[in-house]
């Protein structure tokens, strides 16, 4: 599997979602599905980290699955990208045009150290 799904610190508050080149809907899905196994455990916010930074491209019908979006976990908090291409910044920037709750929710960054400067801020607050 090209996605992979654990946990990503010790207080169980971050789920780390990292791809590592071709993968495909199926195995985005599946990884969904294990990160709400995941959140399950536990009581409080989750947050999930997506790390994309070694993916290989985007598979096609990008658009058909943004409502993946609504089927998240009700403890799930903040979800942080990293590594994400253009294509995938101009689909989250239509998204968060048509739903301005995305951005509420979720942020796209340019390295790892911000990603967990943001996620530890969510943390906090």
């Amino acid at each position: 599997m090209s996605i992979t799904v654990d946990w990503d610190n010790n207080e169980k508050t971050i789920i780390r979602q990292t791809y590592v080149g071709k993968w495909t809907w199926d195995e985005f899905y599946a990884s969904c599905e294990e990160f709400a196994l995941l959140a399950q455990t536990v009581p409080h916010t989750v947050h999930m980290l997506i790390d994309m930074r070694h993916a290989g491209p985007l598979p096609g019908g990008a658009l058909s699955h943004i409502g993946a979006l609504n089927r998240l976990p009700p403890n799930m908090g903040r979800i942080v990208a990293v590594g994400v291409g253009s294509f995938v910044m101009r689909m989250f920037n239509v998204a968060a045009a048509v739903r301005p709750a995305v951005k509420e929710r979720i942020l796209i960054v340019a390295t790892l150290d911000e990603a967990y400067s943001h996620l530890k801020e969510s943390r906090v607050g």
